[in-house]
């Protein structure tokens, strides 16, 4: 089959820079295939040959007329690389689509062919330098080596430099928020401080090593005050110098998401919230049922809450009694209509004990006078601001 045999054999010899060890099927369909080979991402999302990244399609004179054939795995035209599959049953749909068709039993491994090696001498290089990439990636995962981390560079005279600009941003962006859980102590110097703390949480980290960090750069970072746009992807932490959060998705924030919330942001004292999307699990005060493992969530340092873009669902979320507890003294920020919906015309016995805590609202309406007759009763201390 030429290159097609030439490539699986040959990564299936299992040399230091270009294999299959390590790789694993990701995909089985009973009655139907198994897939495998991805020696890059090892999830079915990537691949790569000899050849370089991708190499040609040669023929399909091969058939898929029986279980145990193997064939490559391609995204369209001239596109394979390591990945495989072997047949389960006959497939002849596949005929003209994945080249291969090999019966698959191997008789043995074998070298690598001296004429990969010596055509792409370039592409091999680089491929060993990707390999050591990803065997540090996964040396990076093993909590082992990974509970105390230092990302410093050391020099003479017991200084510390700061790693270069890639292996940085590496660290930033890929390996520090998929191992963040297992960081206990941290090791930073004082120019990349910022960016490493700041890229992700780090739930379990209880030391810092500070590396010529100066006093203002430590104060700015350790007692940032603000924390906008948390989403549904917010991974936790604790963070008690905040006061100020805002949470914002398209994805609906859902009772669990606000405990969250209150856990890691225990001082917080503003909260604005953007979400039009509906909540998914609603609950009725009327059901004991519904309501018994719900955890009422208690935010006792939080003065003004801000749902001018918040769907009705989060009025309710904050203003009913079996979900959130508010402290006395609460600035509330909401549109009338809203807040007519969630309470029923002010005669909802389960949003009556927080709306009383509301001292001041900032309410858009066009009939003030109205409104204060109707408010009257119901939230007795309320000072509204009309506009």
């Amino acid at each position: 089959m030429g290159n097609f045999k030439e490539n699986f054999q040959a990564l299936c010899a299992g040399e230091d820079y270009l294999c299959y060890v390590g790789s694993k099927f990701t995909h089985v369909f009973p009655q139907y295939i198994i897939r495998g080979g991805d020696i890059t991402s090892f999830d079915g999302s990537n691949g790569e040959s000899i050849f370089g990244k991708h190499f040609p399609d040669e023929n399909f004179k091969n058939k898929h007329n029986k279980p145990g054939i193997l064939s490559m795995v391609n995204a369209g035209p001239n596109t394979n690389s390591s990945q495989f599959f072997i047949t389960s049953v006959a497939l002849p749909y596949f005929d003209d689509k994945y080249p291969g068709g090999s019966s698959c039993r191997l008789k043995g491994h074998r070298k690598r062919p001296e004429t990969a090696i010596k055509r792409h001498k370039t592409t091999l290089i680089f491929t060993l330098f990707r390999r050591v990439n990803q065997r540090f990636t996964r040396l990076v995962h093993d909590s082992v080596f990974t509970n105390r981390l230092t990302l410093t560079i050391g020099v003479a005279d017991g200084l510390f430099d700061r790693l270069d600009n890639q292996k940085r941003e590496r660290f930033r962006l890929q390996i520090l928020p998929s191992i963040r859980h297992k960081i206990e102590w941290l090791g930073v110097e004082a120019s990349s401080l910022e960016d490493i703390l700041l890229c992700t949480s780090y739930p379990n980290l209880y030391g810092l090593g500070l590396h010529g960090i100066e006093e203002n750069t430590a104060l700015r970072i350790f007692t940032a005050k603000y924390y906008e746009y948390i989403t549904n992807n917010f991974p936790d932490g604790l963070f008690k110098y905040v006061r100020e959060v805002s949470l914002y998705d398209e994805r609906p924030f859902e009772h669990e998401f606000f405990i969250k919330i209150a856990k890691c942001f225990p001082f917080m004292e503003k909260l604005t919230v953007y979400n039009k999307k509906p909540q998914l699990n609603k609950f009725d005060e009327r059901s004991t049922d519904d309501n018994r493992h719900l955890s009422v969530i208690q935010y006792p340092y939080l003065r003004l809450l801000d749902l001018f873009d918040a769907r009705d669902d989060y009025a309710e979320q904050f203003l009913l009694e079996f979900k959130t507890c508010l402290p006395i003294k609460v600035d509330l920020h909401v549109h009338f209509s809203t807040l007519n919906r969630v309470t029923h015309n002010f005669t909802r016995n389960a949003t009556r004990m927080n709306c009383a805590k509301i001292i001041d609202a900032v309410v858009p309406c066009g009939k003030p006078s109205a409104l204060k007759q109707l408010l009257k009763d119901y939230m007795p201390d309320l000072k509204i601001m009309f506009f």
